[in-house]
Formats: C-alpha cells, sequence, structure tokens
C-alpha cells in the first residue's frame, strides 16, 4: 500500500507504509510543454497557428520547422502534427487567419468614412494628432 503525503502546489511524493521515501515523484498539473487537453483544442490551435505567424515572418516557409514552432508555442512537435498534417497545411491556415483579420480591421475602419471623429483601430500617429493631412 502506498500513501501519500499531501504538499501544497504541484508536487507529491510517494511514501511506502514504513514510512520510506520512494524515488518516484508525482507532477500534478502543468507539466510543460506536450499535447493539452481536448477541452483546449482551439485554444491550442491558436497558440500554434500565432507562433507558426512568427516563425514564417522572422526565418521563411523553407526555414521554417515544426520543432521551432513547437517551441515558440511551448508544446512538443508531434503536438503541432496533431493538429497540422504538414508544414504546408499550417501556413496556409496561417495565411487564412492573417488575412481575415486584415479583412477585419479594414472593414473596421471603413466604418470610419461614415463616422471621421472615430480614430482608426490600430493606427498609430505621430506628431499632433488635431492635425490632418
Amino acid at each position: 500500500m502506498v500513501m501519500r503525503a499531501e504538499l501544497p502546489a504541484r508536487v507529491q511524493f510517494l511514501r511506502t507504509p514504513d514510512r520510506s521515501w520512494q524515488n518516484a515523484v508525482v507532477v500534478v498539473g502543468d507539466e510543460g510543454p506536450g499535447r493539452p487537453p481536448a477541452a483546449k483544442a482551439a485554444e491550442t490551435r491558436e497558440r500554434i497557428v500565432r507562433a507558426a505567424r512568427q516563425v514564417f515572418s522572422e526565418l521563411g516557409y523553407d526555414a521554417a520547422t515544426f520543432q521551432e514552432i513547437a517551441v515558440r508555442a511551448d508544446l512538443t512537435r508531434p503536438a503541432i502534427n496533431h493538429y497540422f498534417k504538414s508544414k504546408r497545411a499550417l501556413y496556409q491556415e496561417v495565411i487564412e487567419t492573417t488575412n481575415a483579420m486584415v479583412v477585419s480591421v479594414g472593414v473596421q475602419n471603413s466604418i470610419r468614412i461614415d463616422h471621421p471623429d472615430r480614430p482608426i483601430a490600430g493606427l498609430h500617429l505621430r506628431g499632433n494628432p488635431s492635425r490632418r493631412p
């Protein structure tokens, strides 16, 4: 029979009935990189796409690797493969989500035509904001 010595936080040590400590440590909770539970699938997919966007932007398509994307997303390479079967599929997802963001900002900014006093979303002006070209 194994008894557990309760500790706060994430770690519990295993102890035998004769009160000697075993070398085993059970880590409860966040275990670092890996594939998250299915309940967080959408969040994980977004994390991968954000990391991939950074890696593709910095290194280019050819030099980008699933390993580098996994490091940026704090996941394992097999976890990336779980969500995307190939680099091409991941790149396509990055392109589609980036295009959707650009279109969304464009639509939001087109509303400014009807309301010229509203600032343009995502646009930061230097100098005197009351001065218009």
